[in-house]
């Protein structure tokens, strides 16, 4: 069977985060929506679990030419709902004007009464349905959301089955105990993209599975393509351990660590950790494996004498912008953060082994009087590094990675190293 995914705000970032999880070949893009080639091996709880850019996914039910979509095709491809209360339904669809469907709700729900139960017809204000309302008006399985995408003048007919989890997103965001929004904060779905690129990346593509097995490490000297046992990730700028919490949701058997200069911040990562035992987010005994240390990365080596594989850290972004910076401070600040990079990949490149990989973010700062960025992607060669692009294979060009809200000042560019 064919599926799909609906990305959220960032697209670009959330098709590379499923290139590297789902691998295979590039999916057909209409819009946000991605439909996946058909799969022999699914499992769309656990996809949508793993993926922190992808708010809803499920099934295409069928394909027809544009011309050839009629309201009783539909109603006879959808599972049967089992209940006695009111049937709601909701559609939304890409590819084309909305005016295209206008009357295709109120016809659904003409040909919905054939099941013999009074029918609702669900949108918001904008004419859109949230994962939080899917799940909220119980859609996946007691309702019908219906997601069409037209591309070339072929409908595809899909029917969401699962959706993003608000809330525990949110709680891992804002109920952690230990919180520092005044230096700002790396947001989960980010941190969570950030381990899945990484992951992915040293794994290589494997399309013939949907899992990849847990990546290893057979020797030091080896690649990390063929690793076969548990493996390490660290994040050397830890901050209150967003990338940690994150990776531990998602690699059991990995060996986690963090550092950070600030013991402050390496107090609130240890209490943010304690307090994903007492949600029972993770186990006791793997809280007991995952260390935080504060150190300096300049001279991490000088503490960890194991092969790390696998590094995921957002760094220092520099010092908060208000909005009135001219240009020349912010060159300078990229200068410094710049300098901060050369000596951080100098010391990360005397405990990553060959093919190991490396996550982070290169900031971008911009106010009304002017833009400055980091960029070393002509000096990692000079550690031993190279720029990998996340989205190669898949046709979509070399466009940056770019986490950012419209009007945020500091914008994230996320970059993927490898060590040569």
């Amino acid at each position: 069977m064919q599926h799909f995914l609906v990305f959220g705000s960032h697209p670009r970032l959330s098709l590379a985060e499923a290139k590297a999880v789902l691998g295979g070949r590039m999916p057909t893009l209409v819009g946000p929506v991605a439909l996946l080639a058909e799969t022999e091996s699914w499992d769309g709880a656990w996809v949508q679990e793993r993926l922190a850019g992808t708010i809803k996914l499920g099934d295409v039910l069928f394909s027809c030419p544009l011309k050839e979509l009629e309201v009783d095709k539909i109603v006879a491809a959808l599972p049967t709902r089992e209940g006695t209360s009111k049937l709601t339904f909701a559609v939304t669809t890409y590819g084309v004007p909305a005016i295209t469907f206008q009357r295709l709700p109120l016809e659904l729900k003409k040909a919905m009464k054939m099941f013999g139960r009074s029918v609702r017809w669900f949108a918001d204000e904008q004419g859109e349905v949230s994962p939080a309302a899917v799940a909220k008006l119980g859609l996946t399985t007691e309702g019908y959301d219906l997601v069409i995408a037209v591309e070339r003048g072929v409908a595809h007919v899909c029917l969401t089955t699962h959706v993003q989890n608000a809330d525990a997103w949110s709680l891992r965001d804002y109920g952690r105990p230990a919180r520092d929004s005044k230096n700002g904060m790396l947001p989960p779905k980010l941190a969570r993209m950030m381990v899945n690129l990484g992951i992915g990346t040293a794994r290589g593509s494997n399309p013939s599975a949907l899992r990849a097995p847990p990546l290893t490490l057979r020797g030091r000297s080896e690649s990390i393509s063929e690793l076969d046992s548990p493996f390490t990730i660290l994040d050397p700028f830890c901050g209150s351990g967003t990338v940690l919490m994150e990776a531990a949701l998602m690699e059991q058997e990995a060996k986690i660590i963090g550092s950070d200069i600030d013991a402050k911040q390496v107090t609130d990562t240890n209490q943010n950790l304690d307090w994903m035992v007492e949600q029972k987010l993770i186990s006791g005994e793997q809280r007991e494996t995952i260390s935080c240390f504060p150190h300096d990365v300049r001279v991490i080596d000088r503490f960890i004498h194991e092969p790390v594989e696998l590094v995921v850290t957002e760094g220092f972004l520099g010092t908060p912008l208000r909005g009135h910076e001219p240009a020349l401070y912010l060159e300078r600040e990229v200068r410094a953060i710049s300098e901060l990079w050369r000596e951080t990949l100098a010391s990360l490149a005397k405990v990553q082994p060959p093919g190991g990989v490396l996550v982070g973010i290169w900031p971008i700062l911009q106010t009304p009087h002017g833009m400055a960025a980091v960029d070393l992607s002509t000096t990692v060669g000079q550690f031993g590094y190279e720029l990998v692009n996340p989205l190669e294979g898949w046709g979509t060009g070399t466009q940056e990675l770019v986490y950012a809200r419209v009007d945020q000042l500091v914008k994230r560019r996320v970059v993927v190293l490898r060590r040569a």
